[in-house]
């Protein structure tokens, strides 16, 4: 498989960033990885406290609610929430994984360009 291909579908579907560490780009790789890992962390901790301000009432009066009600409950209030906060981060991880994909891509191309001019010149 060329090197274009599988830094392809490593970003698109495993990590963003974990193609360019392994075609040598450590540092580049590592913005990505790390940006996109805060931006997961912000939007789970966000969840979680939406969650909690929703169902500490309902908990504090004895009564454990349903797993199904939970998720509705948590899911209904972070797209009603209005927190810009949400929409902004999930807006960039959805940008750093594409940018992310691009990139691997392009880097993997390049160096089977150059891998294709490396045998052609010993040939």
């Amino acid at each position: 498989m060329k090197k274009s291909t599988r830094a392809l579908f490593v970003s698109a579907f495993v990590m963003p960033g974990l193609a360019q560490v392994q075609m040598g780009h450590k540092i580049r790789g590592l913005i990505f990885m790390f940006a996109t890992a805060g931006l997961l962390i912000s939007i789970c901790i966000n969840a979680v406290t939406i969650a909690l301000e929703k169902l500490m009432p309902i908990a504090s009066r004895g009564v454990m609610p349903d797993p199904v009600f939970i998720y509705k409950t948590v899911q209904e209030s972070l797209y009603s929430s209005g927190s810009p906060w949400v929409t902004w981060a999930l807006w960039g991880l959805l940008g750093f994984w594409l940018i992310s994909i691009v990139d691997a891509a392009i880097l993997g191309h390049k160096l089977d360009k150059a891998m294709s001019e490396s045998e052609s010149v010993t040939s």
